[in-house]
């Protein structure tokens, strides 16, 4: 799904603060589009641009949704019926590596 400038930004925030392993991701997206703005019409105007970066932006969405769903406490399946199985063992593995480096600090 496309973000707009302003989602970007969001995301930027999101990753800094809630899943810092993926914020890399987004600085990179960021960065893009920023560049993408600089030599052309524009990341809303320019489609070939923006698009390139089509599959960050789904896997980056797929994140913010899964951990706004474990915050709701959604279960497993609910979690496979947004992301499908792999992301939702890749998520789970960063949760609990999260989980844990709070509980040692």
């Amino acid at each position: 799904m496309w973000m707009n400038e302003g989602e970007i930004e969001q995301m930027l925030e999101f990753t800094r603060y809630e899943a810092p392993e993926f914020a890399p991701y987004a600085r990179y997206l960021s960065d893009w589009m920023d560049v993408v703005n600089d030599n052309s019409d524009g990341w809303a105007y320019w489609k070939a641009g923006s698009g390139a970066a089509g599959k960050l932006m789904d896997a980056l969405q797929a994140l913010r949704d899964l951990a706004t769903l474990r915050r709701r406490g959604a279960g497993r399946g609910r979690f496979q019926e947004v992301a499908g199985p792999d992301q939702v063992l890749r998520y789970e593995a960063w949760t609990d590596g999260a989980d844990a480096r709070r509980r040692a600090a």
